[in-house]
Parts: structure tokens; C-alpha cells; sequence
């Protein structure tokens, strides 16, 4: 890859996508570094999934309140999974837009290789095992 650039932008977050299609509509040639999703941390970890996990649990109240106004709700449950894999249906389909509108055509994308990671349970101090995160 050639590394001759006028910006390297470090993260794809609002702030470096945005950076960089400023940098590359007034010519500049950009080079994006980004480890990981294309989003950043709001996208990604914080702000978005944060919202879409509150949205869904505020559900079972409205089903509960619903009936005073009327409805007829049913048996209802609830899922874990469903939700976990709707949230990151929903981030991968963000992720994927800002990728698409960051998309110019001075400005490329590099995913450095990560550090080389142990990948392996640890015990906490209480002795539970955990494991590290995925998403």
C-alpha cells in the first residue's frame, strides 16, 4: 500500500470520517487507519447500542400499560438472543452506511493487523472465569 498521503486520519468515528471526506472533496489524498468497525465508539459501543437496549427493555411496561387503553397483548416473552443479535444487526447496518457515504474518491481505508491478543479465559478475583468481550 502506498503510505504518500496529505492526511492520515487515526479512527473512523464521526470525527475521522467526517475529516476525511472534508480533507478529500478540497483534493487531498486520505489514508483512514481503523482497527475495527468503521463507526467508532457512539456507533459501535456506546451511544447506539446503549439506546437500542433501553428502547427494548422499556417494552414490557407498555405491554403491561397498553391494556389499560384497550389492547389485548397476549402472552409475552422475551428473548436474549433475538435482541443481542438485533442490536448487532442494526450497528453492522450503520457501520456499513458511514462506510458507504465516507467512501471518496482521494480517500482509502487501511485496517492495520491488531496486536496479537490472548484469546484465553482469565479468573477473576472472585475465581469466576470470564471471557473477553465479542461483539
Amino acid at each position: 500500500m502506498n503510505y504518500d498521503v496529505d492526511l492520515f486520519v487515526i479512527g473512523a468515528g464521526s470525527g475521522g470520517t467526517r475529516a476525511s471526506r472534508i480533507a478529500s472533496s478540497h483534493g487531498a489524498k486520505v489514508l483512514v487507519a481503523e482497527e475495527f468497525r468503521i463507526g467508532g465508539t457512539c456507533v459501535i459501543r456506546g451511544c447506539v447500542p446503549k439506546k437500542l437496549l433501553v428502547y427494548a427493555g422499556r417494552f414490557a411496561d407498555q405491554f403491561r400499560d397498553a391494556e389499560a387503553f384497550g389492547w389485548s397483548v397476549g402472552d409475552v416473552s422475551f428473548d436474549w438472543r433475538k435482541l443481542v443479535a438485533a442490536k448487532e444487526a442494526e450497528i453492522t447496518r450503520l457501520s456499513a452506511s458511514i462506510a458507504a457515504t465516507s467512501r471518496a474518491p482521494r480517500s482509502r481505508f487501511w485496517r492495520p493487523a491488531p496486536p496479537s491478543r490472548a484469546r484465553t479465559p482469565s479468573r477473576s478475583p472472585t475465581g469466576a472465569r470470564s471471557r473477553p468481550a465479542t461483539s
